[in-house]
């Protein structure tokens, strides 16, 4: 297995978040997307994400990732990460598209060019279109990402 590495947005948008864990993705036995097949797709999060976090466990990276939501410009991802796991996102033919994360479960330290902020359990933080970040894990947590790509 890979060595544990940051991981940033493929040249495709599609590969916007799948690239955040792409290889934990592969592991998990089964990947649904929702595209809006349904009027109103709704997920257990609490199930989603205990089955996240022992994938993350046996992960050599620390993490796994699943796209909950992939339609048009959305993107949702439900992230865990072991404690002291990071990744950024960025794209290498153009700014990073604006994004949310909410911290589910833990705590996890977001870190841009402007300053770093801590945004335990509850909290959700909007980062501007053209904001580099990096986002560790303070202790083991689950995240929801949301990307609107241009």
């Amino acid at each position: 297995m890979p060595a544990a590495h940051n991981a940033g947005m493929g040249d495709a948008p599609d590969e916007l978040l799948d690239s955040v864990c792409a290889h934990d993705l592969k592991v998990m036995p089964q990947r649904r997307v929702h595209r809006f097949l349904e009027k109103m797709p709704t997920f257990m999060l609490g199930e989603e994400e205990d089955t996240l976090r022992e994938h993350a466990e046996g992960s050599v990276t620390g993490r796994a990732a699943k796209t909950l939501i992939a339609q048009g410009p959305l993107r949702i991802a439900l992230l865990a990460l072991r404690r002291g796991t990071s990744f950024s996102l960025y794209q290498s033919d153009g700014p990073v598209s604006p994004v949310s994360i909410q911290t589910l479960r833990g705590c996890v330290r977001v870190t841009t060019d402007v300053q770093d902020v801590e945004l335990p359990a509850g909290n959700l933080i909007a980062l501007a279109s053209g904001l580099s970040h990096t986002v560790t894990a303070l202790v083991d947590c689950a995240i929801l990402l949301t990307v609107a790509m241009p």
